[in-house]
């Protein structure tokens, strides 16, 4: 017997799989640190790409703007974010300095979930605001994107003497990867913003996909809206396995992310394995933990199922669906198909709130049928038209292999928030 092991929450499920069943393990080239993980942030910020150091960037720049992901992001802050303070101040002691969380279009994070992220010294002495995409007064446009829609994003960020962001750097489900000028959109850009780049047609573009960046109309106007927006540095880290930091990347921020996405795709990159059926996550806490964000976690398993097969998921959902918006669009989807048609008939300004992840669920819904595999909702729970939710992994696992038969092989994606199915990588 093959014993299977998935990231789940804050630990692990496991299941036993007959011997000769086993297609693949499609598991990335370990990202490990060469010493520690404040160490692999130090070297990065003292030697930055295509820049000069922040110290230095800093000088004479009264009002500076750090952006930083929300709290279901893997960003180390309580490390990272005194590091990039200390540069600062380095270079001029006197800045006034915002941290801005980009929210994007997720809820708002509680007092305690941001105390968990940058530690009860930066949340009591620093000051952060939470950005509001929602709300007007927060918000201002600063020119106009390629699509020939405006950007607004927040106005501390536009009024900011120098906007730094720091992020983390993995593949991502349509906008080829994470970090770099998803910062400032959708980190800081404003709801509609957001939709627009969000679009059903966009969303339904072929070149939208995990680790395409060239062609890509969703990440070429995220970058538009990096230079509109004067982003001046990133700090992008590549989450370690098992937690911390793997690589580091500082810098001009176009220079360092394409440094950074080379890297994850040389690490992340897997061979496409294809069988009946395959088994994921999304990577444990904190990514899994609601439905809104572990959908990323099927899209590599999309890449190694044969049509017509198994996708099994095991995500904690420990936040349920993560968005009311997404919950009453999932209600309303009578076949996955037409929902998808329909997305992409919507108008940009039209586009709804997170139908974009709902969009690309119903995509894989098309093609697959899938088992979330998840303790917070009751077993049977059937949440949409060739999705339900199984009491456990290795009864999902015996469902699966019962219907596919006897051939039917088993392809395991231990970590599909990481995993990238690709024959070649080009940025």
């Amino acid at each position: 017997m093959k014993h299977l092991s998935l990231p789940y929450d804050r630990g692990y499920l496991t299941a036993q799989l007959a011997d000769g069943r086993l297609a693949a393990v499609l598991h990335p080239v370990p990202c490990i640190a060469q010493g520690s993980s404040e160490e692999a942030v130090r070297a990065a910020l003292s030697d930055p790409v295509s820049s000069a150091p922040l110290a230095e960037l800093s000088i004479g720049q009264r009002k500076v703007v750090i952006t930083t992901s929300d709290h279901t992001r893997p960003i180390p802050s309580m490390m990272t974010i005194p590091l990039i303070l200390s540069e600062i101040r380095r270079g001029n002691p006197s800045a006034d300095i915002t941290i801005l969380v980009g929210m994007g279009t997720h809820r708002q994070p509680t007092n305690q979930e941001l105390g968990a992220k940058f530690g009860e010294k930066i949340q009591g002495r620093e000051r952060i605001v939470r950005h509001h995409g929602e709300d007007p007064a927060q918000v201002v446009a600063i020119g106009k994107l390629p699509s020939g829609f405006p950007l607004e994003i927040n106005r501390l960020a536009a009024e900011a003497d120098l906007l730094i962001a720091e992020g983390f750097i993995n593949p991502h489900l349509f906008a080829g990867f994470s970090g770099g000028p998803k910062s400032i959109l959708p980190g800081i850009a404003s709801h509609m913003t957001v939709k627009r780049n969000h679009c059903g047609r966009n969303i339904g573009h072929p070149k939208a996909r995990l680790g395409i960046v060239r062609g890509n109309p969703i990440h070429e106007e995220m970058e538009a809206a990096a230079d509109l927006a004067r982003l001046a540095f990133i700090l992008n880290i590549v989450p370690g396995e098992g937690g911390g930091v793997s690589a580091s990347f500082a810098g001009n921020w176009r220079e360092a992310h394409a440094k950074g996405m080379k890297f994850v795709a040389e690490h992340v990159g897997v061979p496409v394995v294809k069988s009946m059926i395959t088994v994921t996550s999304h990577g444990g806490y904190p990514l899994d933990q609601n439905l809104y964000q572990a959908v990323k976690g099927m899209v590599a398993a999309e890449a190694t199922t044969i049509p017509g097969g198994y996708i099994i998921l095991v995500a904690a959902c420990t936040d349920g669906i993560g968005s009311d918006i997404l919950q009453s669009l999932m209600a309303g989807m009578s076949s996955p198909a037409e929902f998808c048609q329909w997305c992409e008939s919507i108008p940009p300004d039209d586009t709804r709130p997170d139908q974009w992840t709902a969009q690309i669920l119903a995509r894989i819904l098309a093609s697959f049928n899938v088992a979330l595999v998840c303790e917070s909702i009751p077993p049977g729970t059937k949440l949409l038209p060739g999705l339900t939710v199984a009491k456990s992994l290795q009864s999902a696992l015996d469902e699966a292999l019962e219907v596919a038969g006897p051939e039917a092989m088993v392809t395991v994606v231990p970590d599909g928030s990481r995993a990238m199915p690709i024959k070649d990588y080009s940025p």
